[in-house]
């Protein structure tokens, strides 16, 4: 089972499943979106024979990074490797700021609206990007960024796809960027460029 993406009910599900309490779902939910450890050996608020065990059932995939580009300003532009029965590339902007630092991510792989003035329509639509896959556009930066932080995080939703034509999956990730208890993002500071309106959960 791939753990990043799953919500905090998906993991107390899967825990009872393999006879473990309900709250260990919720260590594990901590562990991985609000804490950013991004593998089970580093979740020690887990017994070690319970990391073996999900260590030989779950796993963990992050987006390689292929290429970083790095700005005068401090801004880095990702492009990232995703895995799967279809590998894609996405692209992913962190832009710090005196008082924010803002994240545009992606949501599809292409897009199939073919708007004629969008690079990005040259390539159609190659997939859909999953729920975990758009989380980890926001997670990977901020974990690379962590000592120069500050409170306010924006994401934008302005890089390759339209993010309602992925509405399932681009929810289920806003859902858990918006939790409090996991990325903690303010729903005013999460964006959907394309419509200038705002994501909410």
């Amino acid at each position: 089972m791939e753990v990043l993406g799953k919500t905090r009910k998906e993991l107390q599900e899967y825990c009872r499943s393999i006879g473990e309490p309900s709250y260990r779902a919720g260590q594990i939910y901590h562990a991985l979106y609000a804490e950013r450890k991004f593998s089970l050996a580093e979740m020690t608020t887990l017994p070690a024979a319970l990391r073996e065990k999900l260590s030989a059932d779950t796993s963990i995939t992050l987006p390689t990074v292929k290429h970083k580009y790095l700005s005068s300003d401090g801004s880095v532009r990702y492009l990232f490797g995703l895995p799967g029965q279809k590998p894609a590339s996405v692209e992913a902007v962190y832009m710090p700021s005196e008082r924010r630092q803002t994240i545009c991510i992606s949501t599809q792989a292409g897009c199939a609206v073919d708007c004629q003035f969008c690079l990005t329509a040259q390539l159609g639509l190659i997939r859909n990007l999953t729920a975990g896959e758009i989380i980890a556009q926001v997670l990977l930066p901020l974990a690379e960024h962590k000592e120069a932080l500050t409170p306010q995080t924006n994401v934008v939703l302005m890089g390759q796809g339209e993010p309602l034509l992925n509405y399932e999956n681009v929810m289920a990730a806003m859902h858990i960027l918006l939790d409090q208890t996991a990325i903690g993002l303010a729903p005013k500071h999460v964006r959907s460029e394309e419509h200038t309106s705002e994501l909410q959960s």
